[in-house]
């Protein structure tokens, strides 16, 4: 009995990572979605039932784990190199040339990501480890069985190293951002810095929600696996089943470079200069290779850059115009930024008007004033950015002002930043800190935008508490009737809300959308939460968010008891029915407008009844949900892909619920 579970279970690994390869790197799925998934849902079955089948690289592992992992430290038997830079064609030529004479090249993108060595034994994926310093770097191998462009298990016998980049798609990088944004938690200013920080998540069951990408670009001692020049090496790579950049690109340019050969190469960069915009990920060179892997070698490395490779690196995008004004923003926390107010510029196709200035000391070193020639850049950055002085217009630079622009305290400085410690009467503080509350990360209190909360400030109304004791005639007083019916049959649904939207609607530092979820799922009350002790909360949020848990409801217990006696209650009943749902392993995508509440409401609702939603049209999407006003993009992709396209009507049909008609009101301008 035990022989043909093991076999099944044999067979279950590898039909899996076959369909896997096939759906995530060639794009060219052999079965459907649902067959996948019953085939998934097997194996995940029997290695539950039989644990000592357990296997880290079985198809299972790349939902991830819970159990924290460590980044124990990892010699790399060869170093893993950077690149040197070239910022001309000249440069970039007089490097290979000055070295290597003249030879053939391979062009490659430069891909902005983080560099990986992956060590596959036996043909099993052993350790992952990131570049680190050069010598050692950090194990990350539970994230990265997370990512599915990486094969668990090759056809190849003997050990063997390889090195590539993991990154985040331009799709993956701007969801995440908006998800973060929707959470009231600092966005990551590039792609780079977002791969960096997925894949240094200690809970890999993030990273595999946030959907990194891979591509293979060198072998350590490559000669030993029988290629021998650079374009047979990525060959190689692509046999054993990992992506590499052709995938994208189409082609690798091969080059004769001579002394003279500037105009060639040169063509050849503003070439891929043009269509790279173009490609998934984002780009920031072109990596210029030798393609003889014997002459690789013979020319060796430097300290820690090959002699055989350069990076020529593409100006970034930017423009001079003038700055107009400085803006200090307040947080929510009452940290001050300073925001330039610039006359209007076009860079890489977007019009700009404002753009960070970062900090007084990055204003120093500039040396900048209002009215002076600025350069703004714009390269791959969320937001565009006062890099250098063009023309010095004034005298002086300017200054952060003493008191704070919303309520007059005197401003505290904390190395480079500097805040407003009135936490309790600062009204842009105050404004901030119920937008967050109401937004979509939180309590998503439709019909609540930034100018409601505006005038709700305006009228004295700064905590949540006070939203639950507005009588009917403080209402009248704020709102008009249309208002009035939309927000009273708001505030009772939310009452109701999810526990972790109302733990993270309190705007605790450090604990956003995930740690709010990661409590619940540990007690369902804030109570329980409390009694689980410093210890547990520490292994559950890390010592910082844990300490800044404690110390706010400590602080704020009052508005805490305030809220439960109004029936905003921070208790959850925990389901206790395993009876499948209706929409149970359904997948959906919802466009235009819906009639039954907000997207979020309407997910939310099919989540509830078991079904997922997706944010785009893929191949794993079951629905489309068609509002008023959807796009012609997902109903193409829809018909494309075969996918179903239903009205709101159909969704409610299919939970046997009858449809919501959430109740219109005026544009928020008219108030």
């Amino acid at each position: 009995m035990m022989n043909a579970i093991t076999a099944r279970v044999t067979e279950l690994r590898t039909q899996l990572h076959q369909h896997a390869h096939n759906y995530y790197v060639l794009a060219a799925p052999t079965i459907s979605d649902a067959e996948y998934d019953r085939l998934f849902r097997e194996l995940q079955n029997l290695e539950a039932q039989h644990s000592e089948l357990a296997d880290p690289n079985s198809p299972t592992a790349r939902v991830g784990a819970r159990t924290p992992n460590t980044f124990n430290k990892v010699k790399h038997d060869v170093p893993m190199m950077s690149l040197e830079n070239s910022f001309t064609t000249e440069e970039a030529l007089k490097r290979i040339i000055n070295e290597a004479g003249p030879c053939e090249v391979v062009l490659e993108p430069k891909i902005d990501g983080l560099a990986l060595s992956l060590k596959y034994t036996n043909g099993k994926l052993s350790i992952a480890v990131t570049r680190g310093d050069h010598e050692i770097g950090d194990d990350v191998t539970a994230n990265v069985r997370t990512i599915h462009d990486i094969p668990l298990i090759i056809n190849y016998s003997k050990p063997i190293e390889i090195r590539g980049e993991a990154y985040l798609s331009k799709t993956s990088f701007e969801k995440i951002n908006t998800e973060l944004t929707a959470a009231g938690e600092e966005i990551f200013a590039n792609a780079r810095n977002a791969a960096a920080g997925t894949m240094k998540q200690k809970d890999s069951t993030v990273c595999a929600k946030r959907n990194l990408n891979f591509v293979g670009y060198y072998i350590v001692n490559p000669r030993q696996h029988g290629v021998t020049s650079q374009l047979e090496l990525l060959a190689f790579i692509k046999y054993l089943g990992l992506p590499i950049a052709l995938n994208e690109v189409k082609e690798f340019p091969v080059l004769q470079l001579f002394e003279k050969s500037t105009m060639i190469l040169e063509n050849h960069l503003t070439t891929f200069n043009s269509t790279r915009k173009n490609l998934p990920f984002e780009t920031d060179g072109c990596v210029i290779k030798v393609n003889s892997l014997e002459l690789q070698d013979k020319l060796g490395n430097k300290t820690r850059v090959p002699r055989w490779a350069t990076a020529f690196k593409y100006a970034a995008e930017n423009a001079v115009t003038t700055l107009k004004g400085v803006t200090c923003q307040v947080g929510r926390r009452g940290t001050i930024t300073p925001v330039a107010e610039l006359k209007a510029v076009e860079i890489a196709g977007v019009t700009v008007r404002r753009a960070s200035l970062c900090n007084q000391n990055e204003v120093d070193r500039l040396g900048i004033n209002i009215g002076d020639e600025v350069v703004v850049e714009r390269a791959g950055e969320v937001i565009p950015k006062v890099i250098d002085i063009s023309k010095k217009r004034t005298t002086g630079n300017w200054t952060m002002p003493e008191t704070c622009p919303s309520c007059g305290t005197k401003l505290i400085r904390d190395g480079v930043h500097f805040f407003c410690p009135n936490d309790t009467n600062c009204k842009d503080q105050q404004a901030e800190q119920l937008r967050h509350a109401v937004g979509k990360g939180a309590l998503d209190w439709d019909g609540f935008g930034s100018a409601m909360v505006d005038l709700t400030v305006d009228f004295g109304i700064t905590k949540l508490s006070q939203l639950f004791e507005l009588t009917d005639s403080k209402l009248d007083e704020l709102f008009k009737p249309a208002f009035i019916r939309k927000f009273k049959v708001e505030r009772e649904r939310i009452k109701t809300a999810p526990l972790w939207r109302k733990i993270n609607a309190l705007g605790i530092e450090n604990i956003g959308q995930t740690a709010s979820k990661e409590l619940c799922e540990h007690a369902n009350s804030l109570e329980s939460m409390l009694d689980l002790g410093p210890d547990k909360l520490r292994n559950i949020l890390g010592p910082v968010a844990s300490q800044s848990f404690i110390q706010y409801l400590q602080k704020h217990v009052d508005e805490i008891d305030r809220l439960n006696e109004l029936g905003y209650t921070f208790t959850e009943e925990k389901p206790t029915t395993t009876t499948p749902q209706p929409l149970s392993g359904k997948t959906f995508c919802l466009t235009g407008a819906m009639m039954s509440g907000t997207r979020p409401q309407v997910s939310a609702t099919i989540e509830q009844y078991g079904g997922k939603v997706k944010g785009s049209v893929g191949k794993d999407l079951n629905y489309l949900v068609a509002g008023e006003g959807g796009g012609a993009g997902k109903a193409n992709a829809a018909k494309k892909h075969g996918t179903a396209v239903i009205s709101e009507e159909d969704l409610y049909r299919m939970m046997n619920i009858p449809m919501p008609t959430a109740p219109s009101i005026p544009a928020e301008e008219e108030f």
